[in-house]
């Protein structure tokens, strides 16, 4: 028996070597190959990411070729991350990347399996709450240890170091598939892999495999055998001795005895007919006889229908090997033209989306003209009467706006005398009642009482202006207004009495003339005045600057808050300045009474006065816009 390894082509030679080490010919039909990833930059990225995971689980010796391929020339792997192997052969090459034992984690070796379940066994009894897990993996594959880890609290990240490809066997893997086919029973399959068998399949899809035999490296690829219709599969270990046992086993089940293994050389087809002719049988005799003749023409016979059977089968076996060959180039054939179908397909796909989203567009263009058109078409359907209402109605409420901020009367007033004006042209009996609305407003907004802001402003700069120039009650200039008359006038009445009356006279009233001067004098020198706050006579002349300045800054203050229809911002800075006029201030002087009266006059005109609002107006062109 010859025994056809089914591995990739890089594994394959191990394999061969150890079977022939065990004593059974092997050749190689490799039924999957390995590519590297459609994409190296996840795998780049992991590498970048190692230090974060507690476990890096290995599903295959390809997997771990080609994660430590996209490695940087000199990869580090961290010295607490384990790596986990689901096989000697994992684990073997994990070691030659140069992982150290302590490093790694993989199956007991009396595993009766070497998969997920078995590893899962050696793992399910650390603690993966909150722990990070990436498994290496070709493209796609069983998902059953990552559901564990899942449901026992870890995260686990997947990425792709190879991809399986479809198998394209040379000639000489041609020859030995159409060999198998032709004599079943000489050669027995060693399957690693259920995606192998889809791909046999593809390569002999007419073919019986009633009569093969196989050898399965577990347990799931043994029934996935089985339902491709081998006739006999064995279980056996990923290992050459547990293979090479199954090879004894099935040989004793073919021959009904026990047997020890010997190598054999895979048969040819001119060997085997020269195996299947009989050896010739020397028959002595002493005299010849017709029975000899007679046995010499059967022997002939016989020699001839062997010969005759040998060359159909090796002629059976050219016609199907071409027909292998044949079915193979019309799969290939088919295949090319499916994925240029697929491709067609996505392009027409990707057109008709394209379409779609035009069309979208073209109909969402449309209806907004239709929306415009339709507006259009409703204001050029109007009347006359109804678009002066209209316009009437937008004028009232923008000066109704306009009002409502400047806080005066007089855009209402304009805007409600143009509408009067307007109407009056028109001699419509539906608009009278609009007009005798407009009419009423007007009233109402003329006999509203609005304040002056520009009065009110005014008066506050001419206080402000005379600020600097008012006497403080501690000033030179609060005494000069106290003080009597100069004796200027009473020394002219007795110059002018000395030239009527005598010399006695004269100098009498000089001499009372002269103590009446004295007395007023000292009279001058002390003065008694009342004075409510006594701190206002004590402030010296740097205090007093700056009290006109915060009087002048109290002032321009208010001045703001009233153009900005502030007004209580405004009656509090007028109080305050009206305070300290009162305070620090001579009030007997007239200018200080003046302003004083001025900012009380201001604080009782400013208050807040809303403009009314037209109302009625409004009404009237509702009720005439309605038709009522």
């Amino acid at each position: 028996m010859v025994v056809i390894v089914t591995r990739p082509r890089d594994q394959a030679a191990a394999w061969l070597e150890g079977l022939q080490a065990q004593g059974w010919p092997a050749r190689s039909l490799p039924l999957i190959e390995i590519g590297p990833p459609p994409d190296t930059e996840p795998l780049r990225q992991a590498w970048a990411r190692l230090g974060g995971y507690a476990l890096v689980m290995f599903v295959s010796a390809n997997a771990v070729h080609g994660f430590f391929a996209a490695a940087d020339e000199a990869p580090i792997w961290p010295p607490a991350l384990r790596a986990a192997s689901t096989g000697p052969g994992t684990t073997a090459a994990l070691r030659a990347a140069g992982l150290a034992d302590a490093a790694l984690v993989e199956p007991a070796a009396d595993a009766a399996s070497f998969d997920s379940e078995a590893l899962w066994r050696r793992l399910e009894g650390e603690e993966w709450t909150g722990r990070r897990v990436l498994v290496v993996r070709g493209d796609g594959g069983r998902d059953w240890l990552a559901d564990r880890l899942r449901e026992r609290g870890a995260t686990v990240d997947f990425v792709a170091a190879y991809r399986r490809l479809a198998p394209r066997p040379d000639a000489a893997g041609q020859a030995l598939l159409a060999q198998a086919l032709a004599r079943p029973r000489e050669a027995v399959w060693l399957l690693s892999s259920s995606e192998a068998l889809g791909h046999l399949r593809n390569l002999a899809p007419q073919a019986d495999w009633s009569a093969a035999r196989a050898i399965a490296t577990h347990a799931r690829i043994a029934e996935a055998a089985r339902e491709f219709g081998y006739g006999a599969v064995e279980l056996a270990a990923p290992t050459p001795g547990a293979v090479a046992a199954a090879l004894a086993r099935m040989a004793a089940d073919t021959i009904g005895a026990p047997v020890n293994p010997t190598p054999l050389t895979p048969q040819t087809p001119a060997a085997a007919t020269a195996e299947a002719r009989p050896v010739p049988v020397v028959v002595a005799a002493t005299t010849p006889s017709r029975w000899t003749f007679a046995l010499a023409l059967v022997y002939t016979l016989l020699l001839a229908a062997a010969w005759m059977l040998a060359w159909n089968t090796q002629q059976r076996v050219k016609t199907l090997e071409a027909e292998l060959v044949k079915r193979q180039q019309d799969s290939g054939v088919q295949a090319t033209e499916a994925r240029t179908l697929a491709q067609q397909a996505e392009t027409a796909s990707r057109e008709s989306a394209a379409k779609m989203a035009l069309l979208e567009a073209r109909v969402d263009e449309t209806s907004i003209q239709r929306s415009q058109l339709e507006d259009l078409i409703q204001s050029l359907s109007r009347s006359r009467d109804e678009n002066v209402l209209a316009d009437i109605d937008t004028s009232v409420r923008v000066a109704m706006r306009q009002a409502a901020i400047t806080g005066s009367a007089e855009p209402l007033l304009a805007t409600l005398k143009q509408a009067d004006d307007r109407l009056s042209r028109y001699n419509q009996p539906r608009l009278e009642r609009v007009r005798r609305a407009v009419m009423q407003d007007m009233d109402r907004v003329r006999g509203a009482g609005v304040t002056d802001i520009n009065g009110l402003t005014i008066r506050l700069d001419d206080v402000i202006r005379q600020v600097d120039e008012l006497p403080l009650l501690s000033g030179p200039e609060h005494r000069a207004h106290r003080a009597p008359a100069p004796a200027a006038a009473a020394a002219k009445a007795p110059s002018a009495a000395a030239s009527a009356a005598g010399w006695r006279e004269w100098v009498h009233r000089d001499w009372r003339a002269l103590a009446d001067r004295v007395w007023q004098e000292v009279r001058g020198l002390v003065r008694v005045t009342r004075i409510e706050a006594p701190e206002a006579m004590l402030i010296a002349p740097d205090q007093a600057f700056f009290l006109r300045e915060n009087l002048k800054l109290r002032l321009l203050n208010a001045r703001l808050a009233l153009l900005s229809r502030q007004f209580d911002t405004a009656q509090s800075d007028l109080r305050d300045a009206q305070a300290a006029l009162e305070r620090y201030f001579d009030r007997g002087s007239r200018r200080v009474t003046v302003a004083i009266e001025q900012l009380r006059q201001v604080r009782a005109q400013a208050r807040q006065i809303n403009v009314p609002e037209p109302d009625a107006t409004l009404a009237a062109l509702a009720a005439a816009s309605a038709g009522r």
